[in-house]
């Protein structure tokens, strides 16, 4: 058995958006470029977790992904694991003289990199203007070179803003 229903075209406009807007979502906005082997993949999320200190020099891990860890999780291992995506992280620490900086460089987890891992050296992946204001780390990533161990090309160029452990 049949029914009819009569919808006007405004309500059936509105019900087709909203049905259409209700499986996009919101995209999160990416820090800047993260490119391995000529292919960009865009990270949304930026965070620090907390270390204790060695000899007495302030130190965090810098964790930048695609998605964000659940509440709780580790997000030092999952981005070593591909458990957010893509994802760069590394090692960050405080010299009272020089500010902070990145001296081991960073790992990366990316789909075009090979066996998906690699790592960028301190010398060629680099915080610049890094400070810590307002209770929020200040800074910017950017690689000055392909990392020559590994033989991939990685560009990164992100500007950072992230709410201090």
């Amino acid at each position: 058995m049949r029914f009819p229903v009569h919808v006007s075209p405004l309500a059936a406009a509105v019900l087709s958006f909203a049905l259409f807007g209700s499986g996009c979502g919101a995209a999160p906005a990416s820090l800047g470029t993260f490119k391995v082997n000529g292919v960009d993949t865009p990270l949304g999320y930026a965070g620090l977790v907390a270390m204790p200190p060695t000899n007495g020099t302030p130190r965090m891990v810098l964790v930048l992904a695609e998605k964000a860890p659940a509440p709780g999780a580790d997000a030092n291992m999952l981005s070593y694991t591909g458990g957010l995506g893509a994802s760069v992280s590394g090692p960050i620490v405080q010299d009272p003289e020089k500010g902070w900086s990145a001296p081991a460089g960073f790992s990366y987890f990316h789909p075009s990199a090979k066996d998906h891992h690699g790592w960028c050296a301190g010398t060629n992946c680099v915080l610049k203007d890094a400070v810590v204001k307002d209770g929020e780390f200040h800074a910017r990533l950017v690689s000055t070179a392909a990392p020559a161990a590994t033989g991939e090309s990685v560009v990164l160029d992100m500007n950072l803003r992230i709410r201090m452990p």
